[in-house]
């Protein structure tokens, strides 16, 4: 998935880069996995640390956060070419669960990839019949107690060797009140001879196998759907008490909603599921699942129903999901702080979908305000001055191209995500500048526009044509400005927000986009009503000499901002990345000085016209080389937060640990409050509350005088952990601010920009 979001991000770069360097300027995340849901581990192990490697003795079991993975086989000797049975075995931490082959709503499904020795077969995963785990509204199909995933291996016929070696790499996602993703290597060693022996090797699969239906023997079962009800006919002969359905496909039928079996009037048995509001009406492929009958696991394959089926006459049991363990939740974090006091957004569970609306339309009116924006609105101005000529009409044309940037910007924005979130994706808000590429990427863009502001280059036009042909050619300049401005408004998550993105974790692909779409409609407002209102548009400055003064000014605006990303990076990948960025900057200027020259003619003539541009494609291929080399830079083993205890001598400044899950839990025990700051280093509202809120003497004092325990979630990079916490609480971005009480209970959740009394009110200091 890694790969997916770096193609969508780079193509978004190209989408951008086009309309807005043809007028104004403009630019262009995501993270790693090779496709599909089995790619979790690479993507989110890594930033939470479950991963573990190869065991040190073949065959031991491995301990992995919350869970116990070994590899095992089901034979003490092989043969070659008789198939034998090789596999993970995990046993679960108690409430923790991990997850079938469909998760349910939510989560990821477990998968281990055996490698054995030169052409050596491994069958399909065996797949026991799981639970329904209910969290809310929400349900996920999983394992919570020990399980045994299988897969026939044979040998090769002509296998040569007394032992043969089997390697493999299992990742899985493993829940409770976080989900934790982890990965292990295992290795174990088989004896190889002319006959296989079986033994007490069996003993540990056969619980589990006892579940697995025969894919060879799969039933035909009649399926018919009608509104939110679809009824499936049990097989012929299959008569059971009861029964449940577990379907191998996603988005027709609710998990965690009640299965009745029901007798029909000619003998058969009926499942009654509902389905999913709004499921599309054409019948997934493959229609199939696993139907458990009396504790007999059958493989079915649905068939459509010619016509309705029979009227059922009489109940005959229900199938309820099992309630979650205590504190569990699912991949969501579904617990969704409902009804959670907050003092600065809506719990996601309770958020109503006007509500969500209205804080996304408000969130997007504030974002306006929001520093990361600044440079932004000052080039728009510059636009509309420009643009305008006095001509009321044209000024509205470039508000419109503009609004319509931001709009699509966060529509894309949106359906990214969503698609994202099919795959087992968990991004926050914010999530392209938690990759080191994209913010060097807007980095050198920030250069570049300072560069053509400072008039070192121009953009789109010559020099010398550019009056007369802004008029027809400038709209798409004004379209790339409203693209950077959602670019760089991501980082600050403006009050109303919180709620409302958050609320999207858990909404309908098509709730999500419409909560996008109003953040963007909120953010594009206010330059509509200038250029559409008459009066205002009359009153915009005529172009003149302070139009060079005020555009050559906005240019360092633009190096701030490129700065700000710089020290970004630093933080991400250490000063090897920042020098890369910097000799990586000083050939952006080296191309931005040679197309001036280019645009003056000073650089026109024929002898020297291709030594320019063989300098101006070395300096262009060196630079992306560059942001490749920064891209490959493994995370400082250092972070940017402080690792000694809280306490502090009086008059020192108080102390931050980095926030784990175990570190909460571990001063709740104790009967101490807890602070948890979730922040990250490209999130401007985070680093705002650090200087105005968190850092004053008098708020600092408060934390010491209770004792405060002090953590800071730290999301500069990807945290898989982090994300987890944030979506439990109904948010997938920062700053979230939590409160712990000594006395217990659920944590006071602060408003996303602070000052000291809001503090200093939830310590009760105040």
């Amino acid at each position: 998935m890694h790969a997916v979001l770096r193609s969508f991000l780079l193509a978004a770069a190209v989408l951008v880069a086009g309309p807005a360097w043809s007028g104004s300027l403009a630019t262009a995340r995501p993270a790693a996995d090779d496709g599909g849901n089995a790619l979790f581990g690479t993507l989110l192990a890594p930033a939470s640390g479950a991963v573990s490697r190869p065991a040190d003795r073949p065959g031991q079991p491995k301990r992995v956060d919350r869970v116990e993975v070994a590899l095992i086989a089901g034979v003490e000797q092989a043969a070659p070419g008789e198939p034998f049975r090789i596999g993970l075995k995990i046993r679960h931490d108690p409430y923790w669960h991990t997850y079938w082959r469909v998760p349910g709503d939510s989560g990821l499904p477990t998968r281990f990839e055996p490698v054995g020795p030169a052409g050596t077969t491994f069958a399909d995963i065996a797949w026991p019949a799981p639970n329904r785990y209910a969290i809310g509204p929400y349900a996920n199909y999983g394992y919570g107690d020990d399980v045994v995933l299988s897969r026939l291996a044979t040998l090769p016929a002509d296998f040569v060797g007394d032992r043969a070696r089997f390697e493999v790499k299992a990742e899985w996602l493993v829940c409770r009140d976080v989900c934790i993703p982890g990965e292990v290597d295992l290795a174990l060693e088989l004896p190889v001879a002319a006959e296989s022996r079986t033994g007490a090797a069996m003993a540990p699969f056969e619980v589990s196998l006892a579940t697995v239906p025969d894919p060879d023997r799969s039933m035909p079962a009649r399926w018919s759907q009608n509104g939110r009800e679809a009824v499936l006919e049990l097989p012929a002969g299959v008569e059971a008490g009861r029964a449940e359905f577990f379907p191998y496909f996603e988005g027709q039928i609710r998990p965690v909603a009640p299965q009745r079996l029901m007798a029909a009037g000619t003998g058969a048995r009926q499942l009654h599921l509902e389905r999913v509001e709004n499921a599309p009406d054409e019948l997934p492929d493959p229609m199939a699942g696993l139907l458990v009958a009396d504790g007999r696991s059958i493989e079915i394959t649905l068939v459509a129903a010619s016509g309705p089926l029979p009227a059922p006459s009489a109940p005959i049991a229900v199938a309820e999901a099992r309630a979650a363990p205590p504190d569990s939740a699912g991949a969501f974090g579904s617990t969704l702080a409902a009804g959670m006091p907050s003092a600065g957004g809506s719990s996601a569970s309770t958020l109503s979908l006007a509500a969500a609306l209205a804080g996304a339309f408000v969130g997007g009116l504030l974002l306006n305000l929001m520093p990361c924006v600044f440079p932004v609105i000052g080039l728009k101005l510059l636009g509309f001055a420009r643009a305008g000529h006095g001509d009321p009409a044209l000024a509205r044309r470039h508000a419109l191209a503009f609004a319509a940037g931001v709009v699509i910007s966060f529509t894309a924005l949106g359906l990214g995500l969503a698609v994202l979130r099919l795959f087992g994706e968990r991004l926050g808000w914010g999530f392209q500048l938690q990759s080191p590429l994209f913010v060097a990427a807007m980095a050198l863009l920030f250069v570049a526009i300072a560069l053509n502001l400072f008039g070192v280059f121009e953009t789109g036009l010559a020099a010398s044509r550019m009056a007369p042909e802004i008029r027809s050619n400038g709209l798409g300049g004004s379209f790339g400005t409203g693209v950077i401005a959602v670019l760089v408004a991501t980082p600050c998550t403006a009050p109303f927000m919180g709620g409302a993105i958050g609320y999207t974790l858990a909404a309908p692909t098509g709730v999500m986009v419409l909560v996008f779409v109003s953040l963007g409609i909120g953010m594009a407002l206010p330059y509509l009503l200038l250029a559409g209102n008459g009066r205002l548009a009359r009153r915009l400055p005529k172009p003149g000499p302070w139009l060079l003064t005020f555009r050559q000014f906005l240019a360092f605006p633009m190096l701030a901002t490129a700065a700000w990303l710089a020290w970004v990076l630093t933080l991400q990948v250490g000063a090897d990345g920042l020098l890369r960025l910097l000799v990586a900057a000083v050939l952006v200027g080296l191309l931005a000085w040679i197309i001036g020259r280019r645009q003056s003619g000073a650089a026109n003539g024929t002898g020297t016209r291709h030594a320019w541009l063989a300098i101006a494609l070395a300096a262009l291929v060196a630079g992306v080389t560059l942001l490749v080399e920064i891209h490959r830079l493994t995370p400082e083993a250092a972070t940017s937060q402080p690792t000694a205890a809280a306490a502090a001598a009086p008059g020192e400044a108080v102390r931050w640990e980095p926030w784990s899950v175990e570190r909460v839990a571990e001063a709740r025990a104790a009967g101490q409050p807890v602070f948890v700051d979730f922040t990250a280093a490209w999130c401007i509202s985070c680093q705002a509350n650090k200087k105005l809120a968190l850092e004053r003497a008098a708020v600092e004092q408060a934390f010491r005088a209770r004792n405060v325990r002090l953590l800071r979630a730290d999301w500069t990079r990807r945290d898989a952990a982090i994300g987890a916490e944030l979506a439990r609480f109904g948010r997938n971005g920062v700053p979230l601010y939590l409160f712990y009480r000594a006395g217990g209970g659920e944590p006071v959740l602060l408003p996303e920009l602070l000052t000291p009394s809001i503090v200093l009110s939830a310590l009760g200091a105040s």
